[in-house]
């Protein structure tokens, strides 16, 4: 069953249009890559679907909910959140403070403690580090805090761009490992962009192709991943 829907959106900058005419499903449940070179408009497909465009075109529909002109904040209430790149935490709060922030999504207060308590078994260096500021934090630990700052808010669906992102291969593993487990435990439903291709396709299920703006490819993730196009352009086979 389609959670997310995008039909024919266009959006972009003031006059400049950097998506055209793009559409998109994503199934509840699954995970969906987006994949694509610097410049071909994958960060701005994400911030058009959370809200942060809100002057695009097309139609944008979310569990049979259109998000077309809704605020960012009532699209994140409606369980659509977005972790963008560059992390976003907020450096003076302590991780514990972060996952507050994340938590008050859920207006259920046991409910939000429980989530919170899932973030800290996914990643048990963030209950280590709970009461320092997140600012302190190295790269990987604070990739980790945007993460599981989403999660705390109990999402039904995550926009991910680019989590690996300056990242040690070591740590790149343990946070794909943490979503692969609240994919497969919790059924949690993730569009992901990621310029890391082999790990994107390996976690999805399907998979678009970007370029300068425009779906030019999509499949089975598995199929794209054998496809000698796109071993060549985004896999470096």
């Amino acid at each position: 069953m389609t959670l997310l829907s995008v039909r024919a959106m266009t959006a972009g900058y003031g006059p400049v249009d950097v998506l055209r005419d793009v559409s998109l499903e994503v199934e509840r449940g699954g995970v969906v890559a987006v994949l694509g070179s610097n410049g071909a408009g994958k960060t701005t497909l994400l911030r058009a679907l959370s809200g942060l465009l809100p002057d695009c075109r097309g139609e944008i529909t979310f569990d049979g909910t259109s998000l077309r002109g809704m605020r960012a904040e009532r699209i994140a209430r409606l369980g659509l959140v977005h972790v963008p790149e560059g992390r976003g935490t907020f450096p003076d709060l302590t991780v514990e403070e972060n996952l507050a922030v994340g938590a008050y999504l859920n207006g259920d207060r046991s409910a939000a403690r429980r989530e919170t308590g899932r973030v800290y078994e996914l990643f048990p260096v963030l209950k280590e580090r709970r009461r320092q500021p997140a600012g302190l934090l190295s790269g990987g630990e604070q990739q980790m805090l945007a993460l599981g700052r989403a999660l705390a808010g109990g999402p039904r669906m995550l926009l991910l761009d680019e989590p690996s992102m300056g990242l040690a291969p070591l740590v790149v593993r343990q946070i794909f490992d943490a979503l692969r487990a609240v994919v497969t435990e919790e059924g949690l439903t993730c569009l992901l962009v990621e310029q890391n291709a082999s790990m994107a396709l390996s976690m999805a299920g399907y998979a678009y192709i970007l370029t300068v703006g425009a779906v030019t490819a999509q499949g089975p993730a598995a199929d794209l991943a054998d496809d000698e196009t796109v071993r060549r352009a985004y896999l470096a086979l």
